[in-house]
């Protein structure tokens, strides 16, 4: 019930979001279904760039664990004592609470392993070269305008124009989606223009992060940027579109 009324919640916003685009550069009729997923997407991978982008994330996520396994295993250490299971005479528990505590302490040791391996999470480190304000809107929504029927964003000068149909666009979805700067306040509208037209500027800052497979193949997290933007056109495609396309792949 309550991904449904997400659902809803989502569909109701997006119609805002149409209106918001001038009548000349809005399509005729907008794929409500496919934008309403479209954002969905779209927020679900902001958030996953708010919590991956920076890494602190993680490092919180490894912090407490170095703190939980002491105490797991000083409590598995007091459960193992004889004193505790000498009465012979009475049923012994299904599972006990030494095991529980034993396999507590395990567990722990795993997940603690598997956050120190973290920074190995190529999903995560997809998330590392640009901050989530710019992915979201310097790539992300633009490739959802585009696709939804929108005119007025076929070049990056188009779409960076400060008064122009996609930076209203933007503006909208932010303060419908409430994203906002980290005090609060919301994104100026240089801000949006800026994310638009990064891959124009030379030298635009771009937060590189270590990580093997960046050596190893270059453009590698930047091509998983740009299959997303391909997954969100597809949402738009026509049955007929989809049939193509499955025809010439056999």
């Amino acid at each position: 019930m309550g991904a449904q009324v997400h659902m809803r919640d989502i569909k109701s916003n997006v119609a805002r979001l149409v209106r918001s685009v001038e009548g000349p550069s809005r399509p005729s009729k907008v794929n409500v279904e496919a934008l309403s997923e479209a954002v969905t997407w779209c927020l679900e991978w902001y958030q996953d760039a708010r919590k991956y982008s920076t890494g602190k994330h993680e490092a919180e996520r490894r912090r407490i664990y170095q703190e939980a396994l002491p105490i797991s295993r000083k409590l598995a250490s007091l459960l193992n004592n004889e004193l505790l299971w000498d009465d012979r005479h009475l049923r012994q528990p299904a599972i006990t609470s030494r095991q529980i505590a034993q396999e507590l302490s395990a567990r722990l040791q795993s997940e603690a392993d598997a956050a120190s391996a973290s920074d190995e999470d190529l999903y995560k480190q997809s998330f590392k070269d640009w901050t989530p304000f710019e992915r979201l809107f310097g790539d992300y929504l633009v490739a959802v305008f585009i696709a939804a029927g929108f005119s007025g964003a076929e070049t990056i000068q188009a779409r960076a124009a400060k008064n122009g149909p996609y930076i209203r666009f933007a503006l909208t979805f932010a303060r419908i989606f409430g994203i906002t700067q980290s005090d609060g306040s919301p994104y100026s509208p240089d801000s949006f223009v800026k994310a638009t037209k990064r891959h124009l500027v030379h030298g635009a800052r771009k937060r590189l992060k270590s990580n093997p497979m960046r050596a190893i193949v270059p453009g590698f997290f930047e091509s998983w940027h740009k299959g997303r933007c391909e997954d969100l056109r597809k949402l738009f495609e026509s049955p007929r579109e989809k049939a193509g396309k499955a025809s010439r792949e056999t």
